[in-house]
């Protein structure tokens, strides 16, 4: 019944999912809906639970709340879970069901995080994403990418994501930190993240350049000096470099050790900086470098 049911309407969203509409508005979302039979399996037999659940969540909350409840139970939970948490929901009193408590402790005891509507959405796109990006048969340090994601917050999430759009950037990510050190993995993204050395830096093609102007460790030394320094308008001053190609003057920079916290918080200012030459920054760092050195 079920199969000829869904081959039927198959692709139509609103013959699957009448109840949802209201809910779901994303276009892209309803095709991919429209296309899983194992959602549209759960929803069939869960229908009549789950339009009564909606029907009385809508008494007690907010439009956003309820598109929440939608994406984070009726869309991610197994069937047994969501059929258990509807059905506990509607054993509840009134006063019960009007407070968010209910939802707070099943979230807190099952792992699910409080976000809002936007963040709910954000979530769900970057999820898609790691999977387009084959993040499910991935590992790191011997542990599935999938197992690693999972526990990450909501940034983290997106910034994983935005080095895995790029082959060539997180194969150098991979390259760079995989197998090699003992390290939180959740620790280091975010220590990544808030030296701001994302896909801008992180590129196979940088690397090789670096590699080969330099010397075979100069790419790994710009790495590591950048994540040891906490001015981070050092790191935004070497993207302007490599963005436009000035390989030279990252070169000059790494060969002269001009790159660290002391120069930097002495002489530069990165929007004076766009009235100097190169030749003129260099000199201002050499002449605090020997200073400091004195």
């Amino acid at each position: 019944m079920f199969d000829k049911f869904f081959k039927k309407n198959k692709l139509d969203f609103k013959l699957l999912y009448p109840t949802l509409v209201t809910y779901i508005k994303d276009s892209n979302k309803q095709t991919e809906l429209a296309k899983d039979k194992t959602f549209a399996k759960k929803y069939h037999e869960l229908s009549n639970t789950i339009s009564i659940f909606l029907f009385e969540v809508k008494k007690y909350h907010t439009i956003d709340e309820i598109i929440i409840m939608v994406h984070k139970y009726i869309i991610c939970l197994p069937l047994e879970d969501l059929n258990t948490l509807m059905i506990n929901y509607l054993n509840l009193t009134d006063v019960e069901k009007s407070s968010r408590k209910y939802f707070e402790a099943y979230n807190e005891t099952h792992g699910i995080s409080n976000l809002t509507v936007d963040e709910v959405l954000l979530e769900e796109k970057t999820n898609d994403a790691f999977v387009k990006y084959d993040g499910n048969n991935r590992t790191f340090n011997g542990i599935p990418l999938k197992d690693l994601y999972s526990t990450l917050p909501l940034d983290l999430k997106v910034f994983l994501v935005s080095l895995m759009e790029k082959r060539k950037v997180y194969n150098t990510f991979y390259e760079l930190f995989a197998n090699k050190y003992h390290v939180n993995f959740k620790s280091l993204l975010r220590l990544l993240k808030s030296k701001s050395i994302d896909s801008h830096v992180l590129n196979e093609d940088y690397k090789n350049i670096i590699t080969k102007e330099v010397n075979d460790h100069a790419y790994i030394d710009l790495i590591f000096t950048l994540l040891a320094n906490d001015n981070v308008e050092i790191t935004r001053y070497v993207k302007i470099l490599l963005s436009k190609g000035e390989f030279e003057t990252v070169e000059h920079l790494i060969v002269n050790q001009l790159l660290s916290d002391e120069l930097f918080d002495s002489t530069f200012d990165i929007q004076d900086s766009k009235n100097k030459t190169d030749k003129e920054i260099f000199n201002e760092l050499q002449k605090v470098k020997k200073r400091i050195i004195k």
